[in-house]
């Protein structure tokens, strides 16, 4: 009789916990305490903020017979991005190669089969055609041209000098430009604001559920956090190599949004009547 009452117990509390959780919000009772009640409740808060730095990767790439010429011609047209940055006002620290490669990519077209001119068999007669015996390609080494590509994670803190910066880079060569991706300096400032929110809009419903339910808020026995950046999403961009004047690329920067979810768990105390 003992068992089944203890097992009674333990499901109505298990009911109570799960049986009322609704909107983000749950009233739990605990299982070895029948007076200790909870209230669990969660909050959201969102703030905004304009971005004041931006990331762009930036490379080039380049073609070419052998992997000396490849990696030759990608390494003079980086020189001259990175000075041309440096120029702009672009730090030193703010500058990081993010990959160097050097790849052979193979020809797989037919080769034509005809034959070379001294192998064409002269007309006996005027007005006759020439024939020509064919020849078969030459298939010991395999054809193709290397490949290399040079890409820079370029960091830049005076957004006023982006639009130029991406400009200047596709006039000098650069080929590769995958995107620009926004950010704050600081979010912390941002997240806090957002905290702050979440925790009042916590608390606002804790104590709106406490008195619907005619008990009262205890202490703050947990709180678990989640933070989020929510913002513009990376530009993909097209460049071209050559002959592309060094305009200003048009860019807005948006903003960002920082978000704080709280999930609050409180004690709660039964009114005295």
């Amino acid at each position: 009789m003992a068992f089944i009452l203890n097992h009674l117990k333990s499901t109505a509390a298990m009911a109570l916990a799960f049986g009322l959780s609704a909107c983000g919000t749950t009233i739990v009772q605990s299982a070895n305490s029948p007076e200790a009640m909870g209230l669990v409740v969660s909050g959201f808060g969102k703030t905004a903020g304009t971005p004041d730095l931006a990331r762009a990767t930036i490379g080039v790439e380049v073609r070419a017979k052998t992997s000396e010429e490849a990696t030759a011609s990608t390494s003079a047209r980086m020189d001259e991005l990175t000075q041309a940055f440096k120029k702009l006002g672009v730090a030193d620290l703010d500058l990081k190669t993010q990959n160097f490669s050097v790849n052979f990519e193979q020809d797989f077209r037919p080769e034509p089969t005809l034959a070379p001119p001294e192998l064409m068999a002269p007309a006996s007669k005027p007005g006759k055609a020439v024939t020509s015996a064919p020849v078969a390609p030459d298939t010991q080494a395999p054809r193709g041209w290397f490949r290399a590509s040079n890409t820079l994670e370029v960091t830049v803190r005076d957004l006023k000098q982006l639009g130029k910066l991406l400009g200047t880079a596709t006039s000098l060569g650069a080929n590769t430009i995958y995107g620009v991706n926004f950010e704050l300096s600081n979010p912390q400032a941002f997240e806090a604001q957002a905290r702050e929110k979440a925790v009042a809009d916590a608390h606002m419903r804790a104590e709106q559920l406490a008195r619907l339910n005619g008990v009262r808020l205890g202490p703050v026995l947990s709180v678990n956090e989640s933070t989020g950046l929510q913002g513009p999403m990376p530009m993909p961009m097209m460049a071209k190599s050559e002959g592309y004047a060094a305009a200003a690329a048009p860019v807005e920067s948006g903003q960002l949004e920082v978000t704080s979810a709280v999930s609050i768990r409180y004690a709660i105390e039964k009114l005295a009547r």
